[in-house]
C-alpha cells in the first residue's frame, strides 16, 4: 500500500511552517490526480474501513475507504507540524498502533514478541539483532488491522483546524531503525506529517497540557501524564477514537 506521495517533491517544504491544518500546495497537488496507494508484499491483513470499526456512527469522517480504495480527493494525509492556534496536539505512536510489528517480528523470527519478551533479555536482544539484519523491516511493516480508521479520523479532524498530527515513536539503539520509520511515514503517511523518533523512554520530554499521546504501552501513561500531557492508551481505534472524542469535544 505504499502511495505515490513522495512524488509531491518541493509542493511540502514549506509545509511545516504554514500553521494550517494541511499543507495546502500538496493538497492542490493532490486534487489534480488519481491516487491508489500500492499493496506491499507483506500486507496480507484486511483494513478495516471506519464504518466498519465504528458501528454505532457516532464518528464521521471525511475519510471511510481502506487504503486500497482511497481516491484523489479524498486523500487527507498531508498534515503540518503542531499549531500554536490549535488547542490539541496529538502525537501518535506507530508501532502496535498504525504499525502491525508483531507480525513483522513473527516473520522475521518466527516467534511472537510476547513469547520473546516473557524468555528473557537475551532472547529480546536476539531478537533485535535478528530484526536490524532484516532488510527494510520497519520500512516494509503493514498496518495494523484498523490503523487506517485511525489516521482516517485524525487527519480529518485536522483538516477542520480542531486538531494536529504528528508522529511519535520509539527506536531502538542504532541507526537502522530510523530511517526505516521515516521511509515508512513518508510512504504511507506523506512528507508534510511531521515525525519524531527517540528512544522509548525519551517520549514523555514531548509532553505538554494540549499534548496527546496515543501508545499502545501502559509505561508511557505515568511520565506522560507527570508533565501535563493527556495519555489514551490504545487497544484498538474504536476505543482510542471513543476517547479522543471525549478529549477534544
Amino acid at each position: 500500500m505504499f502511495s505515490d506521495a513522495s512524488s509531491l517533491g518541493v509542493a511540502c517544504a514549506g509545509g511545516l511552517g504554514v500553521g494550517l491544518a494541511v499543507c495546502l500546495g500538496c493538497a492542490a497537488q493532490l486534487r489534480r490526480r488519481r491516487f491508489r496507494p500500492r499493496p506491499t508484499g507483506l500486507q496480507k491483513t484486511s483494513i478495516v474501513p471506519l464504518a466498519a470499526v465504528l458501528e454505532s456512527g457516532e464518528v464521521r469522517v471525511a475519510v471511510s475507504a481502506g487504503p486500497a480504495e482511497l481516491q484523489g480527493d479524498d486523500l487527507v494525509h498531508q498534515l503540518t507540524a503542531p499549531d500554536q492556534t490549535v488547542r490539541w496536539h496529538v502525537c501518535c505512536d506507530l508501532d502496535g498502533v498504525l504499525v502491525d510489528f508483531d507480525i513483522g517480528v513473527m516473520r522475521a523470527v518466527g516467534k511472537n514478541p510476547e513469547d520473546i519478551r516473557a524468555a528473557g533479555r537475551r532472547e529480546v536482544s536476539m531478537m533485535w539483532r535478528t530484526l536490524a539484519r532484516t532488510r527494510g523491516f520497519f520500512a516494509a511493516l503493514p498496518w495494523t488491522w484498523d490503523g487506517w480508521a485511525l489516521w482516517s479520523y485524525l487527519a480529518a479532524e485536522s483538516l477542520k483546524g480542531r486538531i494536529s498530527v504528528s508522529i511519535l515513536s520509539g527506536v531502538p539503539g542504532g541507526e537502522w531503525a530510523d530511517w526505516q520509520k521515516r521511509q515508512w511515514c513518508t510512504r504511507q503517511l506523506g512528507r508534510c506529517v511531521p515525525v519524531d523518533l527517540c528512544p522509548s523512554e525519551e517520549k514523555a520530554l514531548r509532553a505538554a497540557p494540549g499534548k496527546i499521546l496515543i501508545d499502545d504501552r501502559l509505561d508511557q501513561k505515568v511520565p506522560w501524564e507527570a508533565r501535563g500531557g493527556t495519555f489514551v492508551l490504545h487497544s484498538s481505534a474504536a476505543e482510542s477514537l471513543k476517547a479522543l472524542r471525549r478529549i477534544i469535544k
